[in-house]
C-alpha cells in the first residue's frame, strides 16, 4: 500500500464515489438515511486551481495495485490555522486511515495549526455512536456538546398576545467583530466560525438584536440573521416563494446570569421581528452548550432539519497536535 498526496491526474470520480459511499455507510450504521451526493468536479477544484495545488486544502490517497482504496482531505483554516478532515474508503481498507490522518496532522502543523477536527453525524437522542468510536481509534477526542441544524415555519408561528420587549432593541451600531469576539470569549468557536462565514461583511439585509439585563444594563443576549428571498419545492410539489431568515444565531453571554424564561422571552421577540419582516421560514445552527436556550427554541416550534438532506446533529472530534 502506497500513501501519497493527490495529483491532478487522479480519478476524481472514483474519489468522489469513495466519499459518497463511506458517508452513506456510516450514516446507515447510526440510523441516518441522507440523500448525500459528492460533487467530484467541485472536489477537484477545491484541491487544484489550474493544475496547481490550492493552499487551503490538501488531499491524500492510499493506493494498491494502481487503484485508490482510501482518500482523505484536510481543509485548512486561514484564521485559526487548524484543519477539518473528510475521508472515504473501500470497505475493508480502514487500516489505511491512521497513515492518512498523520498526513493531515503534518499538513496542519506546517500551516501553523494545533488541531485537526472531524465532524461526525448524530441522530436526536444519541450521545455516542459507531462513527465516534471509529475516529477515537485514531486519537480524536469528542466534544461534549453537539450542534443541531434546526428550522422554524415562521409563517405558521403565532405571535403572543402581549410581547414583552423590555431591554430588547435593534443594534444597528453593533459591529460584527463584537459578536464574533463574544462567541469566542464564551468558547463557542464552532459557532464563531459559522458566523464568520455567514457574515463576512455588514449589509442592509442583516438584522441584529440585543437584550440588556441587570442594573448595569449589560448585553445578556445577542441574535442575528440575514434576510433573503428563496424558492423551495416541497415533497408534495408545492412551491414556496418568500423571504427566509438565514444563519440565524442566538447567543446568551455566560458572564450575565439570565433565567430560562428570560431567554425564551428574547427568542420570542426575535421571531416576532422576523414576522414583522414577512419572513416565512428560518434556519439556524445552535449548540447544546446552552441547553436552556436550546429547549426554548424547540418550545417555540423550531424542529430538526430534514435528515434526508442534512445531518440534523453533529459533534466535533479533535486530534490535538
Amino acid at each position: 500500500m502506497i500513501v501519497r498526496e493527490v495529483r491532478p491526474d487522479d480519478d476524481f470520480s472514483l474519489i468522489g464515489s469513495l466519499l459518497e459511499k463511506t458517508v452513506k455507510r456510516f450514516h446507515k450504521e447510526i440510523g441516518l438515511h441522507t440523500q448525500y451526493s459528492e460533487d467530484s468536479a467541485f472536489l477537484e477544484r477545491m484541491l487544484f486551481a489550474n493544475s496547481e495545488p490550492r493552499p487551503s486544502a490538501k488531499g491524500f490517497v492510499a493506493v494498491q495495485d494502481d487503484s485508490i482504496k482510501a482518500f482523505i482531505c484536510v481543509n485548512l483554516s486561514g484564521k485559526y490555522k487548524n484543519g477539518y478532515v473528510t475521508a472515504g474508503m473501500e470497505e475493508g481498507y480502514e487500516a489505511c486511515i491512521p497513515e492518512l490522518v498523520e498526513c493531515c496532522v503534518n499538513a496542519v502543523r506546517e500551516n501553523g495549526g494545533s488541531a485537526v477536527h472531524k465532524f461526525v453525524a448524530l441522530v436526536p437522542g444519541q450521545i455516542r455512536n459507531s462513527s465516534i468510536t471509529f475516529w477515537e481509534r485514531f486519537g480524536f477526542v469528542s466534544n461534549p456538546y453537539f450542534h443541531a441544524h434546526i428550522q422554524l415555519d415562521v409563517e405558521s408561528w403565532t405571535m403572543p398576545g402581549q410581547l414583552d420587549t423590555e431591554g430588547i432593541a435593534p443594534a444597528e451600531d453593533m459591529e460584527l467583530s463584537d459578536i464574533l469576539r463574544s462567541l469566542i470569549e464564551d468558547r463557542e468557536d464552532e459557532l464563531a466560525a459559522v458566523f464568520q462565514s455567514g457574515f463576512p461583511d455588514k449589509t442592509p439585509e442583516h438584522v441584529i438584536l440585543i437584550m440588556r439585563s441587570g442594573q448595569e444594563r449589560e448585553i445578556a443576549g445577542i441574535s442575528y440573521y440575514r434576510v433573503a428571498a428563496f424558492r423551495d419545492i416541497q415533497p408534495d410539489g408545492h412551491v414556496v416563494n418568500g423571504l427566509g431568515a438565514w444563519n440565524v444565531g442566538f447567543h446568551f453571554r455566560s458572564s450575565v446570569p439570565l433565567s430560562r424564561q428570560e431567554k425564551g422571552r428574547f427568542i420570542r421577540v426575535v421571531i416576532a421581528s422576523m414576522k414583522q419582516l414577512q419572513v416565512v421560514s428560518a434556519s439556524s445552527q445552535v449548540s447544546s452548550r446552552d441547553f436552556d436556550a436550546f429547549v426554548e427554541l424547540l418550545a417555540q416550534g423550531f424542529q430538526f432539519q430534514n435528515p434526508q438532506s442534512i445531518s440534523p446533529m453533529t459533534v466535533r472530534l479533535t486530534r490535538s497536535i
